[in-house]
């Protein structure tokens, strides 16, 4: 079990690797409880503010033990996921006949809209997706069954009904699977022991510091293009008292209010 944060300027952290000998609750409390050990400071816990996972009931359990003040969201893609898995029949038809063709293409349509549930961004048109999905006649008496336990907890994995905080615009697990998927790599052999873990994890860790280090001077280039093609003096007012990468998202969300689109 791999722990990644963001700092200030929107880097990945890698805070640590825990083994587990399996996913079970008392190995995800135990791996927890030593995060939650291992990042005090001045003998007090630091509790994360949010925490993205995918939608694993027992991590979850675990987390809300350990971490009871942490605000938890389940990650919006897997949330997608999970939906395509249990919705992908109402696509299917059999023939292929003119009606059966636009009956396909209606069939479609919902389909993608209910599995872009997760990230609709207000209340409203999310309520009318659900309400169309749980009234057509294409789903299955399960499958309205699963939409309605989703709405338990709702304010989880709905961008619109998210608690709102700090989470520095992430919605998604996609970089701890970013991390786990270049660990992967490196760890190709399974037969190696624990010192071996530890010294390609050390060294995974540098070389996923420079990638992201990459990825950061990516975006200084793109920022500054932006500043001189929009040289605002609000724009540069705040770049004197913010990280590089708190300018972009400012950027970003000031041009989309004054509907300007670069």
């Amino acid at each position: 079990m791999i722990f990644t944060g963001i700092n200030e300027e929107g880097k990945t952290v890698i805070f640590g690797l825990c083994l587990l000998q399996s996913e079970n609750y008392e190995n995800f409390r135990w791996g927890f409880d030593r995060f939650r050990l291992f990042t005090k400071i001045n003998g007090k816990s630091c509790m994360p503010k949010v925490i993205i996972t995918d939608e694993d009931n027992t991590m979850i359990s675990a987390i809300g033990d350990i971490f009871p003040e942490s605000i938890h969201q389940i990650c919006s893609w897997h949330k997608s996921q999970n939906f395509k898995k249990h919705l992908l029949s109402i696509t299917k038809t059999i023939g292929k006949s003119k009606e059966l063709s636009e009956e396909k293409e209606k069939r479609v349509i919902l389909y993608n809209t209910l599995i872009n549930l997760p990230y609709c961004r207000s209340k409203d048109p999310f309520q009318q997706n659900l309400k169309s999905g749980l009234s057509s006649d294409y789903l299955s008496k399960d499958q309205k069954k699963y939409l309605e336990d989703c709405k338990i907890l709702i304010e989880k994995w709905c961008y619109a009904f998210k608690k709102v905080t700090r989470n520095l615009g992430t919605n998604e697990s996609n970089r701890v699977e970013c991390v786990n998927k270049y660990l992967k790599k490196m760890l190709k052999s399974s037969q190696i022991t624990i010192t071996e873990l530890i010294v390609r994890f050390l060294q995974f860790e540098n070389k996923f510091n420079k990638i992201d280090n990459i990825f950061m001077f990516e975006n200084q280039q793109i920022l500054d293009f932006k500043l001189k093609a929009a040289d605002f003096p609000i724009i540069k007012n705040f770049r004197s008292e913010h990280s590089p990468y708190s300018t972009i998202k400012f950027i970003n969300n000031y041009w989309l209010a004054q509907n300007l689109f670069f």
